[in-house]
């Protein structure tokens, strides 16, 4: 399921009512993110998005999922602007699957690893931690939204096990350890920025790995 099939599919009304907002006839409510005395707040159900026209307010406008980022606080606004984490983003998108009642989060089949392998963020399995020890074909990727997206190519979700990296310093014990445990893997691809920081870190982590395992490619930002 992709971002755009969640905004479809999940309306503001249905948002609304799971924080326990009231919407009257017009479509008006009261704020949620400032302390609204009357009505300010006006729901437009043909385009499932939102407006707050007070003075008072920096939420202004947004779709479903960027209201749930402000309203859980994964994401917040700074001069009209979406300001956030690309893990708070996707913690967002994570919560508007769980509204739409479809069980285990944005991937099917197949997870990336949110706030830390410790403390892996709610409605993702197990199987985050520990990747199957069947797995064959790995792809390790600098942050949780790349592997959200890698994920929503159907062949890459059938043939490859995905597994997000804190950013270019985040290789860390925890992951070096599930890695660790596959003993069938013949290939890791790392899914990188091309950016400096991005390449020092695929030379860094290749070489880190290459004790372990013979990589069959390295690359920084490999062609599907």
């Amino acid at each position: 399921m992709t971002i755009s099939d969640i905004k479809d599919r999940l309306t503001i009304e249905t948002v609304l009512r799971h924080y326990g907002i009231e919407v009257d006839k017009n479509g008006m409510a009261k704020c949620p993110f400032h302390d609204d005395k009357k009505p300010s707040f006006k729901v437009y159900r043909d385009t499932n998005t939102w407006c707050c026209f007070s003075g008072n307010c920096d939420a202004e406008t947004g779709d479903v999922i960027e209201f749930i980022g402000l309203k859980e606080g994964f994401i917040s606004r700074l001069s009209g602007a979406v300001v956030g984490c690309k893990e708070g983003k996707y913690r967002a998108i994570l919560k508007a699957k769980e509204l739409l009642g479809s069980g285990n989060g944005l991937l099917e089949g197949n997870q990336a690893v949110a706030g830390s392998l410790a403390n892996p963020v709610p409605l993702l399995t197990l199987r985050v931690l520990y990747p199957s020890p069947k797995t064959k074909k790995l792809i390790l990727t600098e942050s949780i939204i790349d592997a959200a997206t890698l994920l929503t190519i159907t062949e890459v979700a059938e043939k490859y096990t995905v597994l997000a990296l804190f950013g270019t310093m985040g290789l860390t014990t925890e992951h070096r350890n599930a890695i660790n445990q596959l003993t069938q893997l013949e290939e890791i691809i790392f899914w990188m920025d091309g950016d400096e920081a991005g390449e020092q870190s695929v030379e860094r982590y290749a070489k880190q790995l290459r004790e372990n395992y013979d990589t069959n490619q390295q690359s920084s930002n490999p062609a599907w």
